[in-house]
């Protein structure tokens, strides 16, 4: 059995990650989105930020799996995206507190963290360590900015975080994915492939996140992460609860999302 699933992968060639780093440093820069670093004790998370008014809410980014995969069966030294599309998407949202969060080992230098070890850009992607990191770099913003409200937004396995987030925390206002990988299980069986072991899966989670408002795009061209798989996820909801799905019927995977997201951005769910 094959050992990744070919939709993590990015379309294009050899890339090096310092020419990767300046893209995304390029793309932040002319969207007047400063760099940070959110230093938890495990494992560092950059972070590209725009806050203009402290105590109110502010919307979060959490970037895809990235360049996980060089081929099928080959796994990525370096998990840094060659197309970072949860950074666009950022770089669009004219909200005044915008907070982008890449994923664990991107946009870093690996040899200066212990536990970048490839099973967090494998099978340990949505992990509990992860998770932890995340639920302290929120915790971190809230008291730094005197935040105490979040938007959430994650692109492809980005959502995957948004969504286990969600389902854990009182301080998520909506929850919005993109191309979002919501039931990694279902589809890894169905690309036969190996599974997510050591990773949460977010569709088990669900019903914990019924009563936020929620929006899941997908792509109508997308065969990496197709629509069903936010359809289970809304199925596993049950009747009652604040989710949409919309289809974006010119998006692929890593095509068309920000034409669309210029005037989608400011869309935010509520529930009624």
């Amino acid at each position: 059995m094959a050992t990744c699933l070919s939709l993590l992968l990015t379309s294009c060639a050899s890339f090096s990650v310092s020419k990767r780093v300046e893209n995304a440093n390029r793309i932040a820069a002319s969207h007047d989105l400063q760099r940070h670093i959110f230093m938890p004790p495990d494992l560092s998370i950059v972070s590209f930020l725009r806050i203009n008014k402290p105590d109110q809410i502010a919307t979060i980014y959490i970037e895809g799996d990235g360049y996980s995969w060089i081929n099928r069966t080959t796994l990525s030294s370096n998990p840094t995206p060659i197309d970072p599309i949860g950074l666009k998407l950022a770089a669009i949202d004219k909200s005044r507190n915008i907070i982008y969060l890449a994923r664990p080992c991107q946009y870093v230098d690996i040899k200066t963290q212990p536990k970048c070890t490839p099973d967090l850009w494998s099978s340990h992607r949505y992990s509990n360590l992860v998770l932890s990191n995340y639920h302290l770099i929120l915790n971190k913003i809230r008291r730094t900015y005197k935040i105490n409200k979040f938007h959430l937004v994650g692109f492809s396995g980005g959502a995957a975080i948004t969504a286990l987030l969600t389902a854990s925390r009182d301080d998520i206002a909506s929850l919005r994915t993109v191309a979002g990988n919501l039931n990694h299980t279902e589809l890894n069986k169905r690309e036969n492939v190996s599974a997510l072991h050591g990773s949460l899966d977010a569709i088990k989670y669900a019903q914990q996140t019924r009563s936020i408002p929620q929006a899941h795009y997908y792509g109508a061209k997308d065969t990496v992460i197709p629509g069903w798989v936010s359809d289970t996820y809304v199925r596993q909801l049950g009747k009652r609860n604040c989710s949409t799905r919309i289809e974006v019927p010119k998006a692929s995977h890593l095509e068309g999302w920000m034409k669309y997201w210029k005037t989608e951005w400011e869309n935010i769910p509520s529930c009624g």
